[in-house]
C-alpha cells in the first residue's frame, strides 16, 4: 500500500501512524534509511535484526568465526554510513 508525505522544513517527513501502528514503531524508535537502486528505504530495528540474522546464518555455515561474520558487519555498517554520509553530505 502506498501512503503520501510531505518533506517539511529540514527533510522532516512524518510516517503516517496507520504505518507506524501496522510496523510496531513508536515515538524514540530508531530507524535505517537506506538508499536501493534510487529507492528510499525506512529499516525498523527489527528488519535489521532479521536482516542480520539471515546474513549471519549464510555467512556462518562454513568455517569462519563469530568475531569474524562481527568484524565483516561492521566494516559493512561503517561502508554504509560513509555513503550515506556522500549521499546527504553531513560530513
Amino acid at each position: 500500500m502506498d501512503y503520501r508525505a510531505e518533506i517539511q522544513k529540514g527533510g522532516r517527513v512524518t510516517i503516517p501512524s496507520v504505518l507506524r501502528k501496522k510496523l510496531n514503531m513508536a515515538e524514540g524508535d530508531i530507524v535505517t534509511i537506506r538508499e536501493e537502486n534510487g529507492d528510499i528505504k525506512l529499516i525498523t530495528q527489527h528488519q535489521a535484526l532479521a536482516e542480520a540474522r539471515a546474513l549471519a546464518n549464510q555467512y556462518l555455515t562454513n568455517d569462519n568465526t563469530v568475531d569474524d561474520f562481527l568484524r565483516w558487519r561492521k566494516e559493512e555498517a561503517i561502508a554504509e554510513e560513509d555513503k550515506m554520509n556522500r549521499i546527504f553530505k553531513t560530513k
